[in-house]
């Protein structure tokens, strides 16, 4: 899969929303883990000489102070991040292995938080909060449940913007390095979810919220600077362009579970 390639992007991981990260949790070490230290080795045996490691946010403790990439290994990840921040950590550790101590290849590590877009998992058990949302309003469910109180703050980054992030790594940047891309703009759910009821053209919906349901952090900043002053990153997909961009492609798309 590897052979011949000059570069190459890692982003499998074991996907599933708040109800199946409680529900399986060690899938998100087991699988996670596993899929990427075999595309490190394979990337290794052939001779590639540059990856990138779609990490995450989830390997960060809880702050309410944005988080630079230093803060990465302070501490434990926050409680309902344990498995997966773990997980992550340890491949990034690895990866910082064949980086630094092998010296074989070049690789940069690219924290992630709340991606979403055309293409993202609108299943009902592995979507994420976008996603879910998104599909709710489409679909016009009535009434609109929303699970917790909708203030939880999140950082969305859209998708292209992501891939441009990628391509700017790919191009300037060369050992070991570890970036956070967000678009540096944090909104509450509910906030959010003015802008999908409005995009989606469901204004009147009648939105309950569900405490017995699960959530995950509270609050949460990714610190873009690093990526802004040694990449030239900047998120420049607004929120509701986004918004607008995916939920046009899953009317187009809808989820089949």
């Amino acid at each position: 899969m590897t052979a011949g390639k000059d570069a190459v992007v890692l982003t499998a991981a074991f996907v599933a929303g708040a109800q199946g990260m409680l529900a399986k949790p060690m899938g998100l070490v087991t699988d996670t883990v596993i899929m990427n230290l075999r595309m490190l080795e394979s990337a290794y045996e052939n001779g590639v000489k540059k990856c990138i490691y779609i990490s995450s946010g989830m390997v960060y403790p809880f702050s309410k102070e944005p988080l630079t990439e230093d803060k990465g290994y302070i501490g434990d990840p926050f409680e309902k991040y344990f498995t997966g921040g773990w997980s992550r950590r340890f491949v990034e550790i690895v990866c910082r292995m064949y980086a630094e101590k092998l010296r074989a290849m070049n690789i940069t590590v690219l924290r992630i938080d709340n991606l979403y877009g055309p293409c993202d998992k609108f299943e009902h058990a592995k979507s994420h909060v976008m996603a879910s949302l998104i599909r709710k309003a489409v679909e016009r469910m009535d009434p609109f449940e929303v699970w917790g109180d909708g203030k939880d703050y999140k950082d969305f980054i859209y998708v292209e913007d992501l891939a441009e992030g990628i391509v700017l790594a790919l191009k300037k940047v060369s050992g070991f390095n570890i970036y956070n891309l967000a678009s540096g703009r944090n909104v509450t759910i509910n906030d959010a979810l003015k802008i999908i009821l409005r995009c989606a053209d469901y204004e009147d919906a009648k939105i309950v919220y569900n405490a017995d349901m699960p959530t995950m952090i509270p609050y949460k900043v990714l610190s873009v600077e690093k990526a802004h002053r040694e990449l030239g990153f900047e998120a420049r997909t607004s929120l509701e362009e986004g918004i607008q961009k995916t939920i046009d492609w899953y009317r187009e798309h809808p989820a089949l579970d």
